[in-house]
């Protein structure tokens, strides 16, 4: 294992919750303010994070590193993992969101009093 897969990984293992994103995506922004709103760290900490990567010299590899790990068929950031699990990307955060499952997927992994 690579120091930046090591990494994306002790990330994912150490919170609850984490999003890696690029803080110059528009997109990006919109799912962490759609995040934040579920006050995820109010009351506790440590249950979400979020990983900039665009401030790291191996952002390259660690896009490459997403790209094989979610399986998904695009390099982009936003990804969003809870308890491990990849989630999606913009498009999952965003339709998740609106339809009320975002609330449900982080009930299930034991995160209480959600806003």
């Amino acid at each position: 294992m690579t120091y930046t897969q090591g990494y994306v990984e002790k990330k994912i293992r150490h919170r609850k919750v984490v999003l890696f994103e690029k803080s110059s995506v528009p997109s990006c922004k919109q799912c962490r303010v759609i995040l934040e709103s579920y006050g995820l760290n109010k009351d506790r900490q440590g249950v979400f994070e979020t990983v900039n990567i665009e401030a790291r010299t191996d952002c390259s590899q660690l896009e490459d590193y997403l790209l094989t790990k979610t399986l998904f068929d695009r390099r982009e950031v936003p990804h969003l993992f809870v308890d491990g699990r990849h989630i999606g990307g913009e498009f999952e955060i965003k339709r998740f969101h609106e339809s009320g499952e975002l609330k449900e997927i982080f009930r299930k992994s034991g995160i209480t009093g959600l806003a």
